[in-house]
């Protein structure tokens, strides 16, 4: 799975990088669309983390760490 992530952390920069019209874009996204200010966070958070884990795609290991970063946004 991090493989994934860091694939797809790569091609989302260099977009972002070549298209100034798309960094623009997705920065206003983001400063306006904070999802750690979204009251739900947590509980959509676990929920993603649960059907993750039914599917096989995280571990244990893998979601008591997510768990614990998420518990440091408090």
């Amino acid at each position: 799975m991090s493989n994934s992530f860091a694939e797809l952390r790569a091609l989302l920069k260099e977009l972002i990088d070549e298209d100034m019209k798309l960094r623009s874009n997705f920065e206003f996204s983001v400063e306006n669309k904070n999802l750690i200010k979204d009251l739900n966070f947590k509980k959509k958070i676990q929920m993603g983390l649960s059907i993750l884990k039914n599917k096989g795609l995280v571990n244990n290991q893998i979601e008591d760490t997510i768990k614990k970063n998420l518990d440091l946004l408090s």
